[in-house]
């Protein structure tokens, strides 16, 4: 049913984000004469608020319910909505993005020292990349924070080289006392992992499959769209956590979270009050020049949540000099809420007061992505149009 397009110029991709308590999904068409992608269908499918929280076990069994039936949605309407607009298209990727905590992403710099010179070779290169993945594995492993303990390693990116301290493009055959590699890897536990897969083959099985995280994801679109800041701190708050990382000298070299997000916002107001989850959304669903910051209803989690906020910004303020720009990002609609909270969070934590870079208006001026379209779908879209180019250096 899903055959590959005979047309090598344009792509049509099918794109899944898997968030903490939903699943998005879109048809995009790829032009590469043209500087933006177009998303020909889109929807995002949301896990019901419970009013207690669920173990991991169930988290992963519901995530996976979810995917599936977004799948199914996305292989009857997605592809209706496909041949529409061409009815001579075929679909010929497959872009699936995994938000915390379904995913790890992290980078490690490593290097190897000798004291004559000597020429590098990819044996040397190889053996660092697997020292560094190595690390990587064991890591997430020991971590509290990260569910579940086999993973998949789902991205590979070897974006810096030096030799005697000085960056080089490509160092093969170059000699040096010293060469040095950082190497973003990017992790899925594996019954998320294979979950993918086992949908890939079902609905979609001709078209070739690249699974990502999506701060990986995140972090490649900003700095095509940002060059001008290589330094960034970036949060993002899904359903069940909030994402931190930072990005230095255009090196992404820290991502944590934490297990608090828009549903786990709802959920504890819901405990702490009685109120329903709808009154509580109605609150919650502010856009800007409105706010509902100041209601004695969800006073108490909003103190709960900057506490939260604080705590992780002054852990990773002890490791690493933290940016005061920022990207802030959540679900539709609480974008305005919790970027409210956030930055007035950060103001008592940098000497100067942070600058906030608007990452969907910055994709809506150069697209004609609509305001309904949610921001982790227009940043897959945007990463599936570049195609991975993600600043990778150059293969052999």
């Amino acid at each position: 049913m899903f055959l590959f397009g005979n047309d090598d110029a344009v792509s049509y991709g099918v794109l899944i984000d898997i968030s903490s308590g939903s699943v998005g999904i879109a048809i995009a068409e790829s032009n590469p004469k043209s500087p933006t992608p177009a998303i020909l269908y889109s929807e995002r499918i949301s896990m019901r608020i419970t009013k207690h929280g669920a173990e991991e076990s169930e988290n992963i069994r519901r995530i996976k319910e979810t995917l599936f039936s977004a799948s199914l949605t996305l292989s009857q309407d997605g592809i209706k909505a496909l041949h529409e607009h061409n009815p001579s298209a075929r679909l010929n990727k497959m872009y699936v993005t995994c938000s915390t905590p379904w995913s790890y992403t992290t980078a490690r710099n490593v290097y190897y020292e000798e004291d004559e010179n000597f020429r590098v070779t990819d044996e040397i290169i190889d053996d660092l990349v697997k020292g560094a993945e190595s690390e990587m594995l064991s890591e997430a492993t020991d971590a509290e924070h990260i569910k579940g303990d086999v993973f998949e390693i789902v991205e590979r990116a070897t974006i810096d080289y030096t030799i005697n301290d000085y960056a080089i493009e490509n160092p093969r055959k170059l000699m040096g006392k010293t060469f040095g590699l950082t190497h973003i890897g990017g992790l899925v536990p594996s019954e998320i992992f294979d979950s993918i897969e086992e949908i890939h083959t079902k609905f979609f099985p001709q078209t070739e499959l690249k699974v990502h995280t999506y701060m990986f994801a995140m972090y490649c679109v900003l700095r095509d769209l940002f060059p001008a800041y290589p330094s960034l701190l970036i949060i993002d708050v899904t359903a069940e956590t909030t994402e931190y990382a930072l990005v230095e000298d255009s090196i992404l070299i820290e991502n944590t979270f934490t297990a608090s997000g828009g549903s786990s916002f709802i959920r504890d107001t819901m405990t702490e009050t009685g109120q329903p989850a709808s009154d509580i959304q109605s609150l919650m669903s502010t856009e800007s020049g409105t706010t509902h910051l100041d209601s004695s209803t969800i006073a108490q989690s909003i103190d709960t949540y900057k506490k939260q906020v604080s705590e992780m910004i002054l852990k990773l303020q002890e490791k690493k000099i933290v940016p005061n720009t920022v990207v802030v990002t959540s679900q539709m609609p609480y974008e305005y809420f919790f970027a409210s909270i956030i930055l007035d969070c950060l103001e008592t934590h940098f000497e100067k007061k942070p600058k906030v870079l608007d990452l969907k208006q910055e994709i809506q001026k150069i697209s004609s992505f609509g305001s309904e379209i949610d921001v982790y779908l227009m940043i897959l879209t945007q990463f599936f149009h570049k195609s991975h180019k993600c600043g990778e250096l150059s293969e052999r």
